[in-house]
């Protein structure tokens, strides 16, 4: 039986089939593209992960957003069926393809942040976290060390913290050491993103970007208009797209150089950010608000869609291993296209709310809490990580780190 979900703005319905079917039919409001909005499908049931599924990456660093994570690599190939148009590919057989290598001198990790300033790290494929450091004990959301953003690029990984107070940037190359620099004065910024070979800090009338994640910054020549509770996006080298805002968003399609509206609809990202997101990979911006609402761009903006997940999300939405994703609590959402998502089940039944996948395949799961690590080779099925509770972690990223004493060269 299909579950019919209206889409937002006076879209027409859209379906969500619950039944393991994949159904899916016209729905979502269009706008400057074709008119057939978004579909969420569950995977089908009886499906089974192949032994040998093959698991296609590629080398050398990944680019990462703090709305959403952009990283190469392909897609996890699985035996199972997923519902149509979901964005698990099947069929994979064989033997598996071994992940690539690191690019010389480096580690691969993931590092995971949130609350009170805190950063912590894995550089063991996920498995165990280490290098715990906060600068207060706290969940605040008006506070110099409120999260805001988590970003990598080009070597460097780049936290953005504060709401209502001094904005200052935590930045690291190895995920264990970090400086922190606190000369950005007082503001409102809705996150950090890193594509087309530059950082961008994102916030209404003052957004500005850096190639290396220090200073000079340069503000963009036109600046965004709408309050910004969220930012974020991606790219590769040689193009960098974002986006940002509250109920109303702006995008950039030049580096965060000029920004215009989105044309989306009311999206909201539920108090200061902290639910839905916004994440640019596969040649698609997907924004994702708290109330479920989904809008997917393309060609510089010109062809969008908007539909719904049926559901409010509480986790926060990535581009990571080909892939985008957002985790819910026990369940989470995963596309290729930002159109047609498919609802998957966690099993065993955990809380997750912040996914990636590395190069190896190895996807973790951070519950925001801030307390409980998971690890999976497919996103669906799911182990305890080891890692200390602190303070609520709400994003998560995979990138290639300098070697360290506390995560040394493989």
């Amino acid at each position: 039986m299909a579950l019919s979900v209206s889409a937002c703005s006076g879209g027409s319905d859209s379906n969500v089939d619950r039944t393991g079917d994949g159904g899916s039919g016209e729905g979502g409001t269009s706008a400057a593209g074709s008119g057939a909005g978004g579909s969420v499908a569950n995977e089908a049931t009886g499906g089974t992960q192949a032994s040998g599924g093959s698991t296609a990456g590629t080398g050398g660093g990944n680019a990462q957003s703090g709305g959403g994570n952009a990283q190469s690599g392909g897609s996890t190939a699985t035996a199972g069926n997923a519902g149509t148009g979901g964005a698990l590919a099947t069929g994979g057989t064989g033997v598996p393809t071994p992940p690539p290598p690191p690019p010389k001198g480096t580690v691969p990790m993931f590092i995971a942040a949130g609350q009170g300033g805190r950063t912590i790290t894995s550089c063991d494929d996920g498995m165990t976290w280490v290098a715990n450091h906060q600068y207060e004990n706290k969940n605040e959301d008006h506070s110099p060390y409120t999260h805001k953003g988590l970003a990598y690029g080009d070597g460097k990984f780049i936290v953005i913290l504060a709401w209502g107070a001094n904005v200052s940037l935590k930045t690291s190359t190895n995920g264990v050491d970090w400086t922190r620099d606190m000369s950005f004065g007082g503001g409102f910024y809705g996150g950090i993103g890193y594509g087309g070979g530059r950082f961008a800090m994102l916030r209404q009338n003052v957004t500005q970007y850096s190639p290396t994640g220090d200073k000079p910054w340069t503000r963009a020549k036109v600046q965004p208009t709408v309050d910004f509770r969220e930012g974020g996006g991606g790219g590769g080298p040689d193009k960098g797209v974002f986006a940002g805002g509250s109920d109303n968003t702006d995008m950039s399609w030049d580096g965060a150089q000029t920004w215009r509206s989105t044309g989306c609809p009311t999206l909201g990202f539920s108090g200061i950010g902290q639910e839905g997101g916004i994440a640019y990979g596969n040649n698609t911006l997907v924004l994702v608000g708290g109330n479920g609402t989904t809008c997917r761009l393309r060609d510089n903006g010109a062809d969008r869609k908007v539909g719904s997940l049926g559901t409010a999300i509480r986790g926060k939405l990535f581009f990571t291993g080909g892939a985008f994703w957002i985790g819910n609590g026990d369940h989470g959402f995963t596309s290729t296209d930002g159109e047609t998502w498919t609802r998957v089940a966690f099993t065993p039944k955990v809380s997750i709310h912040a996914i990636a996948r590395g190069d190896s395949g190895t996807y973790v799961g951070v519950e925001n809490s801030g307390g409980k690590f998971y690890r999976s080779t497919d996103g669906k099925n799911w182990a305890p990580a080891q890692g200390p509770a602190g303070p609520s972690l709400f994003r998560v990223v995979f990138g290639y780190g300098s070697p360290s004493e506390t995560c040394k060269a493989p």
